[in-house]
Formats: C-alpha cells, structure tokens, sequence
C-alpha cells in the first residue's frame, strides 16, 4: 500500500522567506555588535569613550555572540536567541546599574587615571576635578585653581546686590505707604 503524499505544506514560501530573511537581520545585529566591540577596543585609551566602556564590557559584547555560532539546530538556535537576549539585557542592567553609581565607580579610576588623562577628559568635558575642584589637574580649561573658586564668588557677589536691592525697593514702597496714610496700593502694584 502506498502512502499518500499530502498536498497540504505548512512551511509556505512567505514563511520560509521571513524567516531568512530575520535570519540575516540577526546575524547582522551579531556581527554590528562585534565590529563595534573590535572598534571600541582598538579604540580604548585615553578618551571619553573609556570611561564607561571598560574592558569587562567590551568582551562581554564577544561572549554573547559566540552563543549564537556555537549551535546548529533550529530549536537549539531559538533557545540561545533567548539566552543572548537575557544576556543582553543582564548587560545593559549592568551597565545601568552601574551608570546609577558613577562618582563612587569612577571616582576611583579617576584617581588612578595619570594627568594626561584628566586633563584630557577635563579639556572635553569642560569640567574642573571629579566632584570638586579640590580633585582638579591643571589643562587648558582649568589652568588655575583660582579661576573656579572665584567664579563662586562673583555669584555671591550679585546675589548679595539683588538681595539689597530688592530690600531697598521694599523699604521704598513702606515709606510711600505711610506717606499716603496705610493705601497699601502701592506696595501690592510693586508685585503686579
């Protein structure tokens, strides 16, 4: 007895090409996350860049696409599709998480960065020091301590001027008040 061949396909044209086709968009996902990883690393050193992308960061970005060549059934391919995509985003919560705590993260590393360094990220930056200027190096934006202890200063300065001035005025108006025998009209207009 022969068996009968059935007409009916499941796995349609239109199936199989989305599926390539998501194929190829996934791998190409893989391997723009491993040019970038091989960029940044040939990149890292002194910039601004290093300061978030750490070593630790940048090979992990290898780890989760060796997954993705190491199996060749398709539902062992689905199910590392949701192991990299678990380890992705354990990574960015990493990465998150760890962006939450950047002064005390960082604030060590920028003690064990050399002066080069912080007068590099202090120059791109336009910062002074890493909380405070007490932690500064002098560059070309922050060649004098000086210079940011008294730019402080400068806007106590004319706070203190607005704040005596703004008493003047008060005083001004409380005098043209008891001139004009308690209209207080005038003092409301003032804030009109």
């Amino acid at each position: 007895m022969r068996h009968k061949r059935h007409t009916y396909n499941a796995i349609t044209p239109g199936i199989r090409y989305s599926f390539i086709l998501l194929e190829l968009f996934y791998m190409a996902t893989g391997a723009i996350l491993i040019t970038f990883a091989v960029l940044w690393k040939l990149s890292y050193g002194p910039n601004i860049r290093s300061l978030v992308l750490t070593p630790r960061l940048l090979l992990s970005g290898f780890d989760t696409q060796i997954y993705y060549v190491a199996k060749k059934w398709l539902s062992a391919h689905a199910t590392f599709i949701v192991v990299t995509t678990i380890l992705l985003l354990c990574l960015g919560a990493t990465i998150w998480f760890e962006t939450l705590e950047e002064q005390s993260t960082y604030g060590a590393e920028w003690k064990e960065y050399d002066d080069a360094t912080k007068a590099m990220i202090q120059d791109k930056l336009q910062c002074c020091g890493w909380q405070d200027v007490q932690t500064y190096t002098p560059s070309n934006y922050c060649n004098e301590q000086s210079v940011s202890d008294n730019s402080i200063d400068i806007f106590i300065f004319f706070a203190t001027i607005i704040l005596i001035q703004a008493i003047n005025v008060e005083e001004r108006y409380r005098k043209i008040e008891e001139k004009h025998a308690g209209v207080d009209r005038a003092l409301r207009m003032q804030y009109v």
